[in-house]
């Protein structure tokens, strides 16, 4: 019963976070537009400000996700090299180069 609402309250406090995100991105579009029209030192202040707003969202969703690798690498102890290992192979994945292509023939694994 009280793991159910404190399951609520954190997922009720994800998606206050999650709107105030939301909303600070779509004030800066509208003041981005607003400004392009009619260029004004005020608006620029508010530019600013709604910037430095997203950078500090950002910086605490940061390190909050900093946080929770810290974590799960330390619950792991000592088998920590196979979590170390399963996240260097998923950018290896990313990294692999599937083809080269050299003036205008292609050379991978469908070429002949």
């Amino acid at each position: 019963m009280i793991r159910g609402k404190l399951i609520a309250i954190a997922t009720a406090l994800k998606h206050q976070r999650l709107k105030d995100l939301i909303n600070a991105l779509a004030e800066l579009t509208r003041l981005e537009t607003l400004h392009k029209q009619n260029p004004s030192d005020q608006l620029l202040a508010q530019l600013t400000s709604t910037r430095e707003l997203i950078k500090q969202l950002s910086r605490v969703n940061v390190a909050r996700n900093l946080m929770w690798t810290k974590q799960s690498f330390y619950e792991k102890g000592n088998k920590a090299d196979s979590l170390l290992a399963h996240c260097l192979k998923k950018r290896q994945d990313i990294k692999r180069i599937s083809k080269i292509q050299r003036n205008n023939e292609q050379t991978g694994p469908n070429s002949q």
